[in-house]
């Protein structure tokens, strides 16, 4: 996982799975 997915996943719950 991308580091960047870590900053949407705090608000993106299961939104964005990449």
């Amino acid at each position: 996982m991308p580091a960047w997915t870590l900053l949407l996943s705090f608000h993106d719950d299961n939104e964005l799975n990449f």
